[in-house]
């Protein structure tokens, strides 16, 4: 902020409501008051109703009886005013700044507003809420130190309850609740108040439902500051009607909207122009975040915000047909999405449509809500699932789908599509049993339609089927069926995914054409467009190796797969590429890297629902492989090291399992090789960046400087040799466990 002061005489801190923005402007002013030898004076303006008004305040602040005095008395003084909650006077707080600093070259201006003032040489820096724990991985309590969000939660409860700790028994709920809270301190401050008189348990219930609870604040604040909805509400009253409608209407988007969403969802009766105006003064109010997301721009509303515009929704009695409007545009978009999956835009819709994934969740319950819901459901649920988009879990999917089924019985061919879907959801979980009646009844309504896309369809995920249940050779034949199926129903996107997933049984059978094959099918794609397809046919080309014994080429191209499944977020494609690369390191000798893969592997078929037991075509290989390590190891460290593997978090596990590896580095019975002596606090440091820690949050975590922790981190590369911070992850994995 000291920068940003000296760069300009202007300064606003803009923000949501209860983000602090007065209190790091207060901060920032006792920080700076020794740079103005005539005084910081702070300006509240909350309770000022009359613009004209403002420059008799000023004075009065400054002890002046005369506000014509004003200009006189600042001139050839060096002083800030600090000029706090400016939004409901902004035009007034604008030409005053103008005057003033035109005319007294010694005065700097510290605002704090939810809105720029909009003047000439204003400079704004943007309050954002405090850091919380992101909602995937897991959580130890010693970790929470790293999020401000948190330690502010924790300072607040324990001044209300002593008794109240953390622990890592109810460390998740407590970055839960900050979660819920979105970072925002006013809303983190009365809900941690509420530990005097509730459990945290009862305050996180409560937050799910409403954000109600929050009615207690500081008494000595001013009115809009003792309690969330007054915060809130001053902002409402600053809006414009548009700009109020607009508000409630986007309540009904979850975890974020584009600009087209929001047009098709919240514009009704408005026109484009007038939306995009509201919203754009929602932006400059604070009420509504912008980001840029891959690309694309992106806003959010806090949740507490969110809560307060749904409320108005309902007044209004809008709620049902904003909700419908929400339902119908990302059936669109998924439909949209699952036509152009195959086609050169495929990283694009992956990530845009995994960036709606809580807006989809909302859709779907909207449709299984009501009576007549099941056909929406089902065919919202089908597009979703047909390629795993928006996820986090495949018994995520099937139970989409099993609910949408239930609610829609008829045999219409929608629910064909759901059934073969849902069996190729339990496949890779490994329920085959589940599959083959999935696809039992989808046979029965092929049979009684004559549904020529019904009968590719069955044919084909009756051949994965056979795959799956190690039958890799009769799987190469029914495939070849599934190709001709889909090519007389003129289905080319069928034929296309029929041949890849043949490829695929191929690799698995030995089939001596298969490397022809991998090497062809790539030549059809673009690895940075069809990322997706791409990254699988990296892996089918490591099983190829892998199977017909040219093991020690098998490790690059199930890298390869690897990385591009971490990209694109593809559960599935990064637990069988580390599977594989568990086999390549056995067949290496290198088994105490493979146990930790292996562990790594399993806990990523955890995470998505899947279960090797189920999956014959992986798990003979695997019984194989970790046969050979245990033999090495024996049980003991076997298993010591795959625990450790099977507790890293899914970006250490890939970068252990991705980072280059020197020959020799492991001898065969998995001893280490001589490693340079770390200090104490190399080693310490060396764990913090196997966690994934940054500089910054490593420094934060010891209390020394970010340079200090470069430098050492620094050195731990050059005593081991390493160029990268993975190579330290992967050696801190491989160290004995204790």
């Amino acid at each position: 902020m000291r920068r940003s002061l000296s760069g300009g005489r202007l300064l606003t801190l803009t923000g949501m409501g209860g983000v602090g923005k007065t209190r790091l402007a207060l901060r920032a002013a006792a920080e700076l008051r020794r740079a103005f030898p005539d005084g910081v004076w702070l300006v509240e303006l909350g309770e000022l109703r009359s613009p004209g008004r403002l420059a008799a305040e000023v004075a009065s602040v400054l002890g002046l009886g005369d506000e014509r005095d004003l200009v006189g008395f600042l001139s050839g003084r060096r002083l800030m005013l600090v000029l706090d909650t400016c939004e409901h006077l902004l035009d007034s707080c604008a030409a005053l700044a103008d005057e003033l600093l035109s005319a007294c070259a010694g005065l700097r201006i510290l605002a704090a507003s939810r809105q720029p003032l909009g003047t000439a040489g204003e400079r704004i820096l943007h309050v954002d809420p405090l850091a919380v724990p992101e909602a995937a991985g897991p959580l130890e309590s010693r970790m929470l130190g790293h999020y401000d969000g948190v330690t502010l939660f924790l300072r607040r409860a324990n001044a209300v309850n002593r008794d109240f700790a953390v622990t890592d028994r109810n460390c998740g709920e407590v970055a839960e609740l900050c979660r819920m809270l979105d970072g925002v301190p006013l809303a983190i401050e009365l809900a941690a108040a509420r530990l005097r008189t509730l459990s945290l348990t009862q305050v996180r219930e409560a937050l799910t439902d409403s954000c109600a609870l929050l009615t207690d604040g500081n008494r000595s604040a001013p009115k809009r500051q003792q309690t969330l909805r007054a915060s809130i509400d001053w902002s409402h009253q600053l809006c414009t009607p548009a700009e109020r409608a607009v508000w409630s209407r986007l309540s009904v988007f979850a975890g974020g909207f584009d600009l087209a969403a929001a047009e098709a969802v919240a514009g009704a009766g408005l026109g484009g122009a007038v939306l995009d105006e509201a919203l754009a003064g929602l932006v400059e109010k604070s009420v509504v975040e912008r980001a840029e997301t891959d690309g694309r721009t992106r806003y959010r509303m806090a949740e507490v915000v969110r809560q307060y515009g749904r409320d108005r929704l309902a007044e209004a009695g809008e709620q049902e047909r904003t909700a419908a409007r929400h339902r119908d545009w990302f059936v669109r978009l998924v439909e949209r999405a699952e036509a152009e999956w195959l086609g050169p835009d495929q990283l694009a819709w992956y990530k845009r449509v995994r960036a709606e994934s809580a807006n989809l969740r909302q859709a779907l319950d909207f449709c299984l809500a009501k009576a007549d819901g099941g056909p929406a459901a089902l065919k919202l649920a089908t597009s979703l699932c047909a390629h795993r988009r928006a996820l986090d879990s495949l018994s995520e999917g099937r139970r989409w789908l099993d609910r949408a089924l239930d609610q829609a019985p008829g045999p219409e061919p929608v629910r064909a599509k759901a059934l073969w879907t849902n069996a190729w959801l339990a496949l890779m979980q490994g329920d085959g049993p589940a599959a083959r009646v999935l696809l039992s009844e989808c046979r029965e309504i092929a049979e009684r339609t004559q549904d020529a896309s019904v009968m590719a369809h069955e044919a084909q995920f009756s051949a994965l089927a056979d795959l799956f249940d190690g039958d890799a050779g009769v799987a190469v034949t029914r495939f070849g069926e599934a190709i001709r199926r889909h090519g007389e129903a003129g289905d080319l996107d069928g034929v296309r995914v029929s041949r890849f997933q043949q490829v695929m049984s191929r690799c698995f059978a030995g089939d001596p054409v298969a490397a022809a094959s991998v090497k062809q099918a790539k030549t059809f794609l673009r690895p940075d467009r069809e990322s997706a397809a791409y990254g699988y046919l990296s892996w089918y080309d490591a099983i190829e190796r892998f199977v017909r014994r040219d093991r020690g080429d098998a490790a690059a191209p199930a890298t390869r797969a690897l990385l591009i499944g971490a990209e694109i977020e593809d559960r599935w494609l990064v637990a069988l590429a580390l599977e594989t690369l568990a086999w390549t390191a056995v067949d290496a000798g290198e088994h105490v890297h493979a146990a930790h893969v292996f562990g790594a592997a399993e806990a990523a078929r955890d995470t998505i629902g899947s279960r090797l037991s189920g999956l014959a075509h992986l798990g003979a290989h695997h019984d194989r492989c970790e046969q050979t390590a245990r033999s090495a190891l024996g049980d003991e460290k076997f298993d010591a090291a795959y625990r450790s593997g099977a507790r890293m978090r899914e970006n250490e596990a890939v970068s252990y399992a991705a980072a280059p590896r020197k020959p020799g580095a492991l001898k065969e019975r998995g001893r280490p090789a001589a490693r340079p002596q770390l200090t104490s606090r190399e080693r310490e440091i060396a764990d913090l960046v196997a966690r994934g820690l940054s500089n910054q949050e490593i420094a934060g975590s010891l209390v020394i400087a970010r340079r200090t922790a470069e430098t050492h981190v620094g050195h731990i590369l050059t005593k081991l040799g390493f160029t990268a911070r993975a190579q330290i992850a992967a050696w801190v994995a491989e160290r004995p466990v204790r």
